[in-house]
């Protein structure tokens, strides 16, 4: 498995390196964590619901997720 460190920083200086790993034989090198979005466009037709949620709230939490490092978000139902 290829492995390689990504270096990011963060609005008060300090950096955060996040280890990235190339996704199965794609040439895509993805951080081991990502961002889960479900949440954010759940309704109340699937089985599980999260209630409604703030845009404001989910765009925070998205850009936090990618000025940390995180390069991929999760957006499968």
């Amino acid at each position: 498995m290829q492995k390689d460190v990504s270096q990011f920083k963060l609005g008060g200086g300090d950096k955060v390196s996040l280890e990235t790993r190339r996704l199965g034989q794609s040439h895509l090198a993805i951080t081991p964590v990502g961002i889960g979005t479900a949440p954010i466009g759940s309704t109340p037709e699937w089985g599980i619901y999260w209630g409604l949620q703030s845009e404001r709230d989910a765009i925070r939490a998205i850009e936090a997720a990618i000025d940390l490092g995180v390069n991929w978000i999760d957006t499968a139902p």
